[in-house]
């Protein structure tokens, strides 16, 4: 069912060009006859699945676009907008520093105490792992429904 919304979604939003999430769920929720049961998963799966499919592309207008309409100017000038925006709202830097500080303190400490060594394993995989600002998407759906 998740390939139809997004499809729905795409096709509506080329007709439109632009479009807010909420006018993309109106016209999905309609096309697919959604019942009132189903409503709180479907609309979870259509935003997620819009987040991560690269044919969408949502602007610091709150509105949807096909990735076709918006140049690769524009993607990087928002990107770097909002990278700007959190570090300066998020300076971790000292707080990092004074947690690696501290666990390197606790690694000492612990080393003298015990030989059990613990090891951290990284993600090795090469399998295009993507990070998503849940908050960020949870910030925009919100203002978008109330605004």
């Amino acid at each position: 069912m998740e390939t139809n919304l997004l499809e729905i979604a795409y096709k509506y939003l080329e007709k439109r060009k632009k479009a807010s999430f909420s006018d993309i769920w109106k016209h999905v929720k309609k096309e697919l006859n959604i019942s009132p049961e189903h409503e709180e998963k479907v609309i979870g799966n259509l935003y997620t699945g819009m987040i991560l499919d690269t044919h969408f592309f949502l602007k610091s207008d709150k509105l949807w676009y096909p990735r076709s309409q918006v140049s690769l100017d524009e993607i990087k000038s928002q990107v770097t907008s909002i990278a700007q925006d959190h570090d300066e709202e998020f300076d971790l830097s000292e707080d990092i520093t004074d947690l690696s500080e501290s666990f390197v303190e606790e690694e000492t400490e612990d080393d003298e105490e015990d030989d059990d060594t613990i090891y951290i394993a990284e993600d090795s995989y090469d399998d295009g792992d993507q990070e998503l600002d849940l908050d960020l998407n949870k910030k925009a759906l919100q203002e978008e429904f109330q605004g």
